[in-house]
């Protein structure tokens, strides 16, 4: 069924937009690391741009999800699982195993996000320290004596 086929071809479409926004957020997380903010720029603008083709690429399997329902005689815009059911089973298989490829590129992205969220937030707690001692010792307040031993105060 054509209806079948294109809807194949955009899953995977947008399998390979959300394995490139993979590569690019495993780039972003090396950057992070390393320090090299200023690299990000560039790479925030790739991600962007690929955000806006995830977009799109959406749309078209929404609507050619729509189109394979009509040719199906089914109304409006069912889930998958229900289109499978009507079309022959190598098809069905076919797009049940991309549906699945899909899923797991969008875990993997969503798993790289919240590892970056988590990661700005340790430096963003590391640099309140930071920035805590540094007042404290603008101050000539420190934790610590000539020694090294705690000095008045809590550490």
């Amino acid at each position: 069924m054509a209806g079948g086929q294109e809807l194949l071809e955009l899953l995977r479409k947008e399998e390979a937009l959300y394995r490139e926004l993979e590569r690019l957020g495993e780039a972003k997380g090396s950057l992070l690391l390393s320090g090299a903010a200023g690299e990000l720029e560039g790479l925030l603008a790739d991600e962007w741009s690929l955000l806006s083709r995830l977009e799109e690429a959406e749309r078209e399997r929404q609507a050619a999800v729509r189109r394979l329902a009509s040719e199906l005689g089914l109304e409006g815009e069912p889930p998958l699982r229900d289109l499978i059911r009507h079309l022959p089973p190598e098809e069905g298989r076919a797009l049940w195993e991309a549906r699945g490829s899909l899923l797991d590129a969008m875990d993997r992205v969503h798993r790289i996000n919240r590892a970056h969220g988590d990661l700005l937030a340790e430096l963003q707690a590391m640099a309140g320290f930071l920035w805590e001692l540094w007042k404290r010792g603008a101050r000539g307040t420190t934790f610590y004596d000539a020694e090294g031993r705690l000095a008045g105060g809590t550490a």
